[in-house]
């Protein structure tokens, strides 16, 4: 996790993953109790497979997907 020090003094936590080089998307949550989980999956085909054998790993009941492929 890294850090900046905003211009009034405060910490804004922040954390970048994926190619350097890539589009950059930021994901702003607003909720201390959102629990955040990036995938990078091996192939697209078996994406809907992948996803839900890593939920039910993670033994999680319910869950959101946000595809921005």
């Amino acid at each position: 996790m890294k850090t900046l020090r905003l211009s009034d003094g405060r910490y804004l936590a922040y954390d970048e993953y994926g190619d350097p080089d890539g589009t950059p998307v930021m994901l702003v949550s607003g909720f201390a109790s959102v629990r955040l989980i990036t995938v990078d999956p091996p192939g697209l085909d078996d994406r809907r497979n992948d996803i839900e054998e890593l939920a039910n790993a993670l033994e999680l009941t319910t869950f959101n997907v946000v595809d921005l492929t």
